[in-house]
């Protein structure tokens, strides 16, 4: 069975119980993500501008996008400090071109049951940080 609603007025979630029983969730929309992991928080002072959050009996996976008018410096800076003090191991590539800047981070567990990705980038308005993570059962 699946239900659908999107009355929140900020969004849409989906609901599925299939044969056995095993239940996923899909969320989408704007606003902050709900029940984010303490290990990959929101950027301080930032706005989240959307969201997708699903779950399974495997795991969960989400993403958002969040906008600040700090550099993309300060946030790669940021959201690698904040996976490496939660005992990912990291990745941190950057670049410029055409007057923009910005860079990848990325994080992973040794068990392989948490990782994540943050890809940040420049424009006129700011930096903007496109966050996507996922954790295993």
């Amino acid at each position: 069975t699946t239900t659908f609603d999107g009355s929140g007025g900020k969004g849409m979630s989906m609901k599925t119980t299939d044969e056995k029983g095993q239940v996923t969730t899909f969320n989408a929309g704007n606003g902050s993500p709900q029940n984010l992991p303490s290990w990959l928080p929101v950027y301080p002072g930032g706005t989240v501008q959307g969201t997708y959050d699903t779950t399974s009996n495997d795991g969960r996976s989400a993403a958002f996008t969040v906008s600040t008018k700090d550099s993309t410096d300060k946030v790669l800076e940021y959201y690698e400090a904040q996976l490496k003090s939660a005992g990912l191991k990291t990745e941190k590539s950057t670049f410029s071109t055409n007057g923009q800047n910005g860079g990848t981070v990325t994080g992973k567990s040794d068990d392989a049951k948490r990782e994540a990705s943050v890809i940040i980038s420049s424009n006129t308005d700011g930096t903007q940080a496109v966050v996507t993570f996922q954790e295993k059962k």
